[in-house]
């Protein structure tokens, strides 16, 4: 009885041109989200797993929570009080009866 020898692997390049696919789409596709998830997909399917630099770009990092912002203190601030000038009636008076100052 002879061993089954089972064919080499497929390489990397090779596999996603037989399937016409790109790196991100067969990423997205498969929903793989870590290179380890990529490696063992690779194994099961008899494919030489890329680098990992190849693909890092293609996997989604995980958010790092930035600390939140301190509270300040905020007193509210009062509005300014602006002097009132007295005018007099010159806004209901007609323009053309209006007196000049200037010839007082």
């Amino acid at each position: 009885m002879q061993d089954y020898k089972l064919p080499s692997p497929m390489s990397w390049g090779v596999y996603l041109r037989r399937r016409r696919l790109d790196a991100a789409a067969l990423i997205r596709t498969r929903e793989l989200n870590t290179y380890r998830e990529l490696v063992q997909f690779c194994a099961e399917q008899n494919v030489t797993p890329p680098s990992e630099r190849e693909v890092a770009v293609h996997f989604v990092m995980p958010v790092v929570s930035r600390p939140e912002p301190r509270s300040v203190d905020v007193v509210p601030r009062q509005p300014r009080k602006k002097p009132i000038e007295d005018e007099g009636d010159k806004m209901s008076t007609p323009v053309g009866e209006r007196e000049d100052s200037s010839k007082m």
